[in-house]
């Protein structure tokens, strides 16, 4: 029952938020703000101005250049501060437009992205009631620090393409930023005036290679690069590696020397690089591996249109590589065998875009182990695909843009990430990776099926058709043992669309409510044998009900207002057909494979009712006998303590007969015990003379051949005299004990 409210209660906030006063303050400008867009802003770019972090949404307002953040607990609680918002005014205003934001890992800094200037906020200290910042002031002053402004403003030709925090930065204080003239810079946001450090990770011009050395000026990317597709668009960090070839002293305190972290960069052909970075060696240029053997090869290198990059948190690394058409390519990057051959030596870029060989560097390759196709929109128009197009700029650019991808790793789960367009969003699952994590720990029970596919989630749909543009403004994932787990869209029309997670594969929130502690209690009171039962048939449904597509929530823009009668009826059409062979049908086999699992529980449940049955009577028989044993068991004790207690009178009965000495009793008692010992001693004496007279008169001729003895007169009177005081002693010491004892009563 607790269980049920706490879902309801999820399901209300989930309702309530798109009516939340912050959208409606944003949807107020929304035609102006989609106007300027048009003007200065033709080549639309994939936005996400909507994040969550612990219970709270921040969303960008670029009519005034703040950010307007809403706790979603307090909707959840129906608190005063449920239907009110707080706006952070930043000290310094961005000088160009904010198309992304994202939080450090330590959420301490906020982070303002724009494809003309980076901007770092710092958020706020929390006091006062209901957790708000600076004590509920609906206005918060927030200090906002500029990243590289000269930089960014004197060469109006660099854009930046992506941004990430360091994550071998504890302080959170290290920026990396890939810019269009193929460099990483690697910022501080102590000293944000200029890079710390420049990465050439290509080929680019003279002056971007002098700024890569005296960080004067920059220019463009050559054209020969950009025609080839050699242009950086994507980076992303692996999870930490030990670096066993470091040489270099740490430079920072507070970062550990040996960690360094992959750097995987995407270019527009589909190469994929990589190197080897540490911010203790600032000064010690990394070698950029480019680009990496992909396996098994294709003639097209999988796609010249690539346009994202995601690295999931897992070993060895899986790489997520979107392309504009739709195409998501998984890649497993795996250490390669070494070759004597010089000519498949791998290849690293210098910071002046010079090839070297670095046989210190680990040798990559990528194994692309599946090929996932997003379907963008829900109808295909006539002039869907490119070549249908026309061959005008406008046309192939809004098409272009209408595919491009952005991808964001999941919050809880590392095998899970979101995908993002601007069409709407989906949800990519990778079971396999799990699997394939603990086959490469040489687990001897694992096993990793080379033919498991990812699962595809169509969460969210904006435009059912290609014509009908409202790309998604952001994106953002609620996990929270309060909350629950829901995605959050925020459309062109400033609207939010709250969707659950609870279908996915991701990882339970932890238990909320005292009902949920005992449920999870009571459910580990199961024997094994059951669980193991019950967990493989629960694994066998869902692989049943796993679908290969899926029904999207719907939620177009005015322009989707306009579809024809035919287009709905199409609609309408495919979701029938995905209802049928995707839901329905599975949802038959599912309850065909639940029937035949309730009549094979059934025969059991015959069988063991027969069990039972003959278990009952030989547990009868057990009674009958353990009774007869009681009975005679009661005997036994009976009989046994009559016995005890005769024992027990008859040692009182000897403990009482027993007399009581007093100290002179005591002491003649022991002078008796010395007299007997005395005596004993003088008999053993006298046996021995009789033996030894004895003996002698057994053998005369020894006796009579040996020397006689004579003794005198005098002598012999002597010995009777000795002889005849010691029998009368013996005589008197007999009558004294024959006395004491008559006395004693012995």
């Amino acid at each position: 029952m607790a269980a049920k409210t706490h879902s309801d209660a999820n399901q209300k906030w989930q309702t309530d938020l798109p009516k939340h006063p912050v959208f409606g303050a944003l949807s107020a400008t929304v035609s102006e703000e989609n106007s300027r867009e048009r003007e200065e802003f033709p080549e639309r770019t994939s936005r996400n101005i909507l994040i969550e972090n612990d219970g709270e949404i921040f969303i960008w307002n670029s009519s005034n250049t703040s950010v307007l953040t809403a706790n979603l607990k307090n909707l959840h609680f129906e608190k005063e501060w449920s239907a009110k918002f707080q706006t952070f005014v930043c000290t310094e205003t961005p000088l160009f437009d904010v198309y992304s934001m994202l939080f450090s890992p330590s959420s301490k800094y906020l982070l303002l992205v724009g494809q003309r200037g980076i901007m770092v906020l710092e958020m706020p200290t929390r006091w006062g009631k209901f957790a708000a910042y600076d004590g509920g002031s609906e206005e918060v002053l927030c200090r906002t620090i500029p990243i590289d402004s000269r930089f960014f403003v004197t060469n109006h030709k660099i854009k930046v393409l992506d941004v990430k925090w360091h994550p071998g930065s504890k302080p959170d204080t290290h920026l990396m930023v890939l810019t269009s003239d193929n460099n990483l810079r690697l910022y501080n946001i102590l000293k944000p005036s200029s890079p710390i450090e420049t990465i050439s990770v290509g080929e680019s011009s003279s002056l971007t290679a002098e700024y890569s050395q005296k960080s004067i000026s920059v220019g463009s990317l050559s054209a020969v690069a950009a025609a080839l597709g050699e242009k950086a668009t994507a980076f992303d960090f692996a999870p930490a590696v030990r670096d066993i070839n470091s040489k270099a002293r740490p430079s920072y305190d507070d970062i550990e020397p040996d960690i360094a972290y992959p750097v995987f960069i995407l270019r527009e052909n589909g190469d994929i690089c990589y190197l080897l970075h540490r911010i203790s060696q600032i000064r010690h240029q990394p070698m950029v591996v480019g680009p990496l053997t992909m396996f098994p090869a294709a003639d097209d290198n999988y796609g010249l249109d690539a346009c994202s990059l995601l690295c999931l948190q897992c070993q060895p690394p899986v790489i997520a590589m979107a392309t504009t058409s739709g195409k998501i390519y998984h890649c497993i990057a795996l250490e390669s065998e070494e070759s004597d051959d010089a000519d498949e030596e791998e290849d690293f870029w210098s910071r002046h875009g010079q090839v070297q060989t670095n046989s210190f560097q680990r040798k990559l390759s990528l194994f692309v182990h599946e090929c996932v196709e997003l379907q963008l929109c829900l109808l295909n128009d006539g002039t869907g695909s490119q070549s249908d197009r026309g061959s005008t700029g406008e046309e192939s650019d809004e098409h272009e843009n209408l595919s491009l991808l952005r991808l964001e790793q999941d919050p809880v789960s590392p095998y899970l990430y979101h995908c993002s367009h601007n069409a709407g969003v989906h949800t990519v699952s990778l079971p396999w990776t799990k699997k394939l994590q603990s086959y490469c720990m040489q687990d001897d029970q694992s096993y990793f099926d080379i033919d498991e596919a990812a699962i595809v989630y169509h969460m969210i749909c904006t435009s059912p058709t290609a014509s009908s543009l409202s790309p998604v403004l952001g994106v953002g994932v609620v996990n929270n043992k309060i909350l629950g787990s829901a995605i959050l869209c925020l459309t062109s029309n400033m609207e939010c669309i709250v969707k659950p997670l609870n279908l996915l594969d991701r990882p339970h929130s932890p238990p909320t409510t005292e009902a949920d502690l005992e449920t999870s209690y009571e459910s580990t009171g199961f024997s094994p044998i059951r669980q193991l039962n019950v967990g493989l048939f629960k694994s066998q449904i869902e692989k049943i009900l796993t679908r290969n597509t899926s029904t999207p929530l719907l939620r177009g823009g005015e322009e989707s207002e306009k579809l024809s009668q035919q287009e709905l009826y199409q609609l309408l059409i495919q979701a029938q057909e995905i209802l049928r062979s995707q839901y329905i049908q599975k949802q038959n086999e599912a309850r065909e494979e639940i029937e035949k699992r309730i009549s094979i529980l059934k025969d059991q449940k015959k069988q063991q009712t027969e069990n039972l049955k003959k278990l009952d009577k030989a547990s009868s028989q057990l009674k009958d006998q353990a009774e007869k044993l009681g009975e005679k068991l009661v005997d036994t004790s009976e009989k046994h303590m009559q016995l005890v207690e005769r024992l027990e009178t008859l040692y009182r009965y000897v403990h009482h007969g027993i007399p009581v000495l007093s100290h002179a009793e005591t002491k003649m008692k022991k002078e008796l015990e010395k007299i007997e010992t005395f005596l004993r001693f003088h008999r053993d004496s006298l046996e021995q003379i009789k033996s030894k007279h004895l003996y002698s008169e057994r053998n005369p001729r020894k006796s009579s051949s040996s020397k006689l003895l004579v003794v005198n007169t005098s002598q012999q009177s002597k010995i009777r005299k000795v002889l005849t005081e010691e029998s009368e002693v013996i005589s008197h010491l007999v009558n004294q004990v024959k006395e004491l004892n008559l006395q004693v009563g012995l």
